[in-house]
C-alpha cells in the first residue's frame, strides 16, 4: 500500500521508511514533526508504518518541514536537494 520504488540497484526505498529515517536521523519526533507541518500525529504514525499513503498536499508539507524533495521522500533518489 506505501508508496514503493526499485532503485540503487535492488535496494527498496519506500515513503514510510524514508520518513522514519529522516525523523531518527534529525532526532524529532511525531509530535514534533505535527505541530510543524499541522498534519496529525497520528496520521503521521500511520504514514510512517506505511499503513496510509500521504496526500500530495501532505507530501509537499513533509518535503517543506525537512527541507528536502518530493523524490527524496518517495525514495525515487538520494539527493536531498529541493529545486526551487
Amino acid at each position: 500500500m506505501c508508496f514503493e520504488y526499485r532503485n540503487f540497484g535492488d535496494k527498496i526505498m519506500n515513503f514510510a521508511q524514508r520518513l522514519a529515517e529522516i525523523i531518527e536521523e534529525r532526532g524529532l519526533t511525531l509530535y514534533r514533526v505535527s505541530k510543524g507541518t499541522g498534519i496529525s500525529g497520528s496520521l503521521l504514525g500511520y504514514y510512517r508504518s506505511g499503513k496510509r499513503d500521504p496526500s500530495s498536499e501532505n507530501l509537499v508539507k513533509l518535503a517543506d518541514y525537512f527541507d528536502v524533495s518530493v523524490d527524496y521522500l518517495l525514495g525515487r533518489t538520494e539527493k536531498m536537494e529541493v529545486n526551487r
